[in-house]
């Protein structure tokens, strides 16, 4: 399934960070200290809340909609399940960006779990939004729920604009879990949307660094005949690939398209360094620094 470029998420959310946000390298090895949460904290005030969050969606005024915003967010992570069930109702765009705005900001790691209960909700936007939510706070523990959502949207033949915005939601919650079955789907998104998820891909990938995705892209970077797909290859290598390959590439420092030797660079700060890609390199800078990894390498 090929994701088009100018495709528009059914759930807006927040503008695509444009700095790489990365997960430690190694983090699907690591034990989870986290103290996941079971159940939803309880609510003050059921009436005021949803009172709140009825002026949230309805709001006619920038004040108003922030007001009501703030007003939730400083009621916490217990006004969740009232912010999901109006995301599930709502029909306007804006409205659902300022739900999804606030339910952003009162999720975070303790909550993966109750968040994956949503996976197969009724509404499509809710479960796109909550594979989003989930794969932007890695659990190893929601790996076989993320794994069936991907495989459920993977079996849809033709996906309209919102399932096509939750399967590439699966791929990314699956893959942030730990697994590996989503990666033709990161790469087709690699190819045609990087710039707009590109982040949200890199970071995935963090989970799942080490042999079995090293080996896909590796190949594929190396040896492909698409020029574009080797470009999109070197875009997840940084993401995924061991540090102990990082000499595999040293042939494409010399590559005479300077966009494979720029995406050859920046694979290799994510490898070796887990460092973000440098946007745009001069042929000049991009020979020089090419030289230095060679040397390095």
């Amino acid at each position: 399934m090929i994701y088009l470029k100018n495709c528009a998420h059914a759930l807006a959310l927040a503008a695509t960070c444009v700095t790489f946000l990365l997960a430690p390298t190694g983090y699907a090895a690591q034990v989870d200290d986290i103290d996941r949460l079971t159940e939803w904290p309880k609510l003050e005030s059921k009436s005021k809340t949803t009172k709140e969050v009825s002026r949230l969606r309805k709001a006619r005024t920038e004040e108003m909609a922030s007001d009501a915003a703030a007003v939730l967010a400083d009621m916490g992570a217990g006004t969740a399940p009232l912010l999901i069930k109006a995301l599930a109702k709502e029909k306007d765009a804006s409205a659902r960006e300022r739900i999804a705005g606030v339910l952003e900001q009162i999720c975070g790691d303790a909550h993966t779990r109750l968040i994956a209960e949503e996976f197969e909700h009724d509404s499509v936007i809710v479960r796109a939004w909550a594979l989003r939510q989930v794969a932007s706070t890695p659990d190893q523990g929601v790996i076989e729920r993320a794994e069936m959502a991907f495989e459920r949207c993977a079996a849809i033949e033709d996906p309209d604009e919102a399932q096509r915005s939750e399967h590439l939601a699966a791929a990314l919650c699956a893959t942030s879990s730990g697994s590996t079955k989503a990666l033709e789907a990161l790469h087709e998104t690699a190819l045609s949307a990087w710039s707009s998820e590109g982040a949200r891909i890199r970071r995935a990938l963090e989970s799942i660094r080490g042999p079995k995705a090293s080996e896909r892209f590796f190949t594929m970077a190396r040896s492909g005949s698409d020029r574009k797909a080797r470009i999109a290859a070197l875009r997840l290598l940084a993401g995924c690939g061991e540090k102990e390959r990082a000499r595999d590439l040293l042939p494409m420092l010399d590559d005479s398209d300077n966009t494979i030797r720029v995406a050859t660079i920046n694979a290799l700060r994510g490898i070796v360094d887990g460092e973000p890609p440098l946007e745009k390199l001069a042929t000049f800078t991009a020979i020089e620094m090419a030289v230095e990894w060679k040397k390095r390498l």
